[in-house]
């Protein structure tokens, strides 16, 4: 996890893509149509999320930090990329070599 006012720019020129979860959508699926939509792979195609995240916590921590106003910004690598979740249900994918990397 990493703090989401620290130096790294998230308007950075490594952020590929950005999506605001609403309504029913989850995070897990948003975070693996990112990816699927990136590397134009199938989703049924990808690895499991729940290879590199546990979903459950990562929602449970997301849902906690947003009813309470706390700011978290989660971050991990997933099929080659970085892709950072904010308490405001925002998921970000990132380059590889993007400084937001967080290593495997």
């Amino acid at each position: 996890m990493t703090n989401p006012n620290s130096d790294s720019n998230p308007e950075s020129e490594d952020l590929l893509l950005r999506v605001n979860v609403q309504g029913s959508d989850s995070l897990t699926a948003a975070i693996t149509r990112a990816v699927a939509a990136r590397t134009n792979t199938p989703v049924a195609d990808l690895p499991p999320l729940h290879d590199r995240i546990d979903p459950a916590a990562l929602g449970s921590l997301v849902d906690h930090a947003n009813r309470h106003g706390s700011p978290v910004r989660v971050t991990f690598r997933y099929y080659g990329y970085t892709v950072a979740v904010t308490h405001n249900c925002c998921v970000q994918l990132f380059e590889p070599h993007s400084e937001n990397c967080v290593e495997r």
